[in-house]
């Protein structure tokens, strides 16, 4: 009947080319954005994962990272980068005066993979605190 295969060679073979596209398919979905996620927030740190690296879908060692502070009304606060990666696990360390003068601020996070900048930032929404950050949102 239709898609029952009974033989094990091409059964395996299918399951093979399937996960290969689905790979690709990932793949192709992370270079549209910045894909990394908070993890947490330490005081002033932003710690990321990024999923593409998670996944393998990428290689480390072509992979950089940028990142812009913004205040609530758009201004630029700070240029930050390169990022200090470990694994999948970037870092992102407001400076201090930014976090002290601001109650609102934009982190925007930009991978780079060789020389190709990712098209769209990511971009963590944090009010500030006595203690550090506290995240109101993400946007990829």
């Amino acid at each position: 009947t239709a898609g029952r295969i009974s033989d094990p060679e091409a059964r395996a073979r299918l399951l093979e080319i399937v996960l290969l596209r689905q790979r690709a398919v990932a793949a192709w979905g992370f270079a549209q954005v910045t894909p990394c996620e908070v993890t947490r927030i330490d005081g002033s740190t932003i710690r990321l994962r990024d999923e593409s690296l998670a996944a393998g879908l990428a290689e480390p060692s072509a992979t950089s990272y940028e990142a812009e502070v913004m205040g609530d009304e758009g201004e630029r606060l700070a240029t930050l980068g390169p990022l200090p990666v470990d694994g999948a696990s970037v870092s992102v360390t407001l400076p201090a005066a930014t976090v002290s003068s601001r109650d609102y601020v934009v982190v925007r996070v930009r991978a780079r993979r060789a020389t190709e900048a990712a098209p769209r930032w990511l971009e963590v929404h944090a009010e500030t605190t006595a203690d550090g950050l506290r995240l109101v949102g993400v946007r990829h």
